[in-house]
């Protein structure tokens, strides 16, 4: 009996091999998963340089300015270099934002009542990293005799030594960067796009002679987001767009852009120069961060307006006050 029980026993255990319960998760074998090797990275390093992250780490302009640097700034600059002027009873140090940037020192004199720029009397062509450069001068309160240009990337900066008077000299000034295209002039060419104008308000029309043929016929247009109150006056906002258009025949040459200006506003001055005959156009962009005077001459041969920045604040500037007459 006891051996017919153990036979139907091993039966059913043979009739069980290989099978598997219809809910039974299938387990495969781990597999040995090694973790690569981290690949070597290339370290991609920004060209700013050392000493000036040391003193700013901000600003995104060409350089700093720092008057009369105390000895614990002038540690931060491992590569300091000296220019000493004539008349020196005072300190600056220039610390550009990125190395292999040019800096030069040229001399300024009045000549036929304007400034004009002389051969440089420093130059370095491509600063290391952690350069500074000490200056010994002087402010002067009348006729500045130093200008002081950085360059980089297509980028230029020019600062004027100059006094500050009443306001005395800031800790800190900015070296703030302008195109070379912009600086040089461009060529503004005719457009017939009248998208130019969408969501913009007419804010002043008038006509000009601007091609010279004795007929006054072509307009300036300004447009802004600004809108009208009920006696008629402008509204304008923190800050708006705005564009300054001259319109020949059919066709409109965009003097300055469609563009956003905060806590400002964009001014013209149109006039003629008698002496070349051509029509011009002073563009005043005044701004919380800074003015900037463009100028826009007609060239009647080219059918194109050259546009040129004539002058642009430097440093931190605060607008105190505008008079209009």
């Amino acid at each position: 009996m006891k051996k017919r029980q153990a036979f139907i026993a091993l039966l059913l255990g043979l009739s069980l091999v290989g099978c598997e319960p219809k809910n039974q998760p299938t387990i495969n074998n781990p597999v040995d998963i090694q973790t690569p090797s981290p690949s070597l990275v290339e370290e991609i390093r920004l060209p700013d340089n050392e000493a000036f992250r040391r003193i700013d780490t901000q600003s995104l302009e060409l350089g700093v300015i720092v008057n009369n640097p105390d000895t614990e700034t002038l540690k931060n600059v491992s590569q300091l270099e000296y220019y000493k002027d004539e008349i020196n009873d005072e300190t600056l140090l220039l610390v550009p934002k990125y190395k292999d940037s040019k800096v030069e020192i040229l001399g300024l004199e009045y000549e036929n009542e304007s400034l004009v720029m002389k051969e440089p009397v420093y130059v370095v062509k491509a600063t290391p990293e952690g350069y500074g450069l000490l200056i010994e001068t002087n402010r002067p309160e009348g006729i500045p005799r130093l200008l002081i240009r950085v360059s980089y990337n297509e980028k230029t900066s020019d600062y004027i030594i100059s006094s500050h008077l009443k306001e005395g000299e800031p800790s800190l000034e900015y070296l703030k960067a302008v195109d070379s295209k912009e600086k040089e002039g461009e060529l503004i060419e005719a457009t017939k796009d009248s998208g130019l104008f969408k969501g913009l308000n007419l804010i002043n029309e008038a006509m000009y002679d601007m091609d010279k043929d004795g007929k006054v016929e072509e307009k300036l247009l300004l447009y802004s987001e600004a809108q009208q109150d009920q006696q008629g006056n402008y509204m304008l906002d923190d800050g708006q767009n705005w564009l300054l258009v001259a319109q020949i025949g059919e066709e409109f040459y965009p003097l300055f852009g469609p563009g956003y200006i905060q806590l400002g506003t964009l001014k013209y001055t149109a006039y003629e120069d008698y002496t070349k005959e051509t029509f011009g156009v002073l563009i005043n962009r005044t701004e919380g961060a800074g003015i900037k005077l463009y100028e826009c001459v007609y060239d009647k041969t080219a059918k194109a307006f050259k546009r040129s920045l004539v002058y642009q604040t430097t440093g931190n500037i605060g607008i105190v006050e505008e008079w209009n007459q």
